[in-house]
């Protein structure tokens, strides 16, 4: 993984955090925003990206066409489109929208890295039925 951009990634979410990603659920003050489970799927970069607010999976691809959703767990997830400065475009999943259980920033990552495979599975099969179709 590309530890530039996971790096300019972290720093960007801790600053634009809420305004780029959905506050549903209630904060959790124990959550730092982190970057983790960082991986790829084909030549999209992908990690999760830990909030006190909920749990965002992040999809870098230069790929113009991706889907709209991805399946994860036999729920239908909306990926949305951003574009920020320093980072470019990417796309993002509400993977956990209540965090407030989580004990901790530590009980944080390894829920992410739990996720981590299951969401690269999803894009990666979101790919694979798009140039399918």
């Amino acid at each position: 993984m590309d530890a530039a951009l996971a790096y300019r990634a972290q720093t960007t979410f801790e600053h634009l955090g809420s305004r780029l990603f959905p506050v549903h659920g209630p904060r959790n003050t124990r959550l730092d925003v982190e970057v983790v489970d960082t991986g790829t799927v084909g030549d999209a970069r992908t990690f999760i990206v830990v909030l006190p607010w909920g749990l965002e999976g992040v999809i870098f691809t230069a790929d113009d066409d991706f889907p709209a959703s991805i399946v994860l767990g036999g729920r239908h997830l909306r990926v949305s489109e951003h574009a920020v400065a320093h980072l470019g475009q990417f796309r993002a999943v509400e993977l956990v929208d209540d965090v407030a259980p989580l004990a901790s920033s530590r009980h944080a990552r390894k829920v992410a890295c739990l996720i981590g495979p299951s969401f690269r599975e999803a894009v990666a099969r979101a790919l694979r039925e798009r140039f399918a179709a």
